[in-house]
């Protein structure tokens, strides 16, 4: 019997970044898909919705994508987050690996980049 897809939580600024994963994800047959757009609807968002995974993006308005792994893993330390990021390799993605996050995906990212790790968490 196959599992149920996970719940994902996209959490970006850009809505044409969320459409774009949205409609990977949805393509996949993910079909439990929220969205949020700053860092302070991340955080709600999660505790209301409860994804199975995040796929959070660093430079937001309101909380940067650090703070809202930081807070998110305060709430919920099991918490798959993924970060989608343009900042690349260097210190934010080291910071953000030692909060707690999973995995990163650097931008510009191929479909097969975000499907195989969400894949991974699922």
């Amino acid at each position: 019997m196959k599992m149920a897809k996970p719940k994902v939580l996209l959490a970006d600024d850009s809505a044409f970044m969320r459409n774009m994963l949205k409609t990977m994800l949805s393509e996949e047959g993910y079909r439990d898909i929220v969205e949020a757009q700053n860092g302070t609807e991340t955080v709600e968002v999660y505790k209301k919705e409860r994804p199975g995974i995040v796929l959070l993006d660093i430079i937001m308005a309101e909380k940067d994508g650090l703070q809202v792994l930081a807070e998110i893993m305060k709430i919920d330390p099991k918490a798959v987050i993924v970060m989608v990021t343009a900042i690349g390799h260097g210190d934010p993605m080291k910071e953000a690996m030692r909060i707690g996050a999973k995995a990163y995906v650097t931008k510009p990212f191929k479909r097969e980049q975000i499907l195989d790790v969400v894949r991974r968490f699922s």
